[in-house]
């Protein structure tokens, strides 16, 4: 048999022992499943939404879940609309990843505000055999053709009014 860690069944560069560590299913030429290339996909809330008052502190990151449901490796960049948007990572690559939006509402008078978070994956289709010539999408894709996806999340933001403490001290006399 062939050694899984170092067989390259799908024509890909990662081997199989890289594709199934990464909980995927390793593929043949002949059998080279669904998506040839890298399929960005985002699980989660389709929109971030933040509250935050101007003097407290600011409110708990959101995770958006970023999943390949396709073959090969993403390479994805995240880029925030706005400077109030706070991102963990701008980007990432192997099978999945994560990112976290936050937010810093410094500076912000109160309000409402809306912003997204732009996901892209670009792609460079390998020289062959990385695709297998008896697959529908080899025809279509030429080695050195570039295919770039995008998915976005909205994000909401509301900037409430200070928060008002009233302070009570003891009254002391002596």
């Amino acid at each position: 048999g062939t050694d899984p860690n170092n067989a390259y069944s799908g024509g890909g560069k990662h081997s199989d022992g890289e594709v199934m560590a990464a909980g995927l299913q390793a593929c043949s030429p002949l059998d080279p499943g669904p998506h040839q290339t890298p399929k960005l996909t985002l699980v989660g809330d389709n929109t971030a939404k933040f509250t935050v008052a101007i003097n407290s502190t600011n409110a708990p990151s959101q995770t958006i879940k970023i999943i390949n449901t396709g073959a090969d490796i993403l390479d994805w960049m995240a880029t925030p609309s706005d400077a109030w948007i706070v991102l963990d990572k701008t980007s990432g690559g192997l099978m999945d990843g994560s990112v976290k939006i936050g937010v810093n509402p410094n500076g912000l008078p109160p309000g409402h505000y809306k912003g997204k978070v732009t996901l892209n994956n670009t792609y460079v289709v390998p020289p062959p055999p990385a695709l297998a010539a008896n697959s529908p999408s080899a025809a279509a894709l030429a080695p050195g053709d570039i295919i770039t996806e995008t998915a976005e999340v909205a994000v909401e933001l509301n900037v409430l009014p200070a928060k008002e403490f009233t302070l009570y001290m003891p009254i002391a006399s002596k």
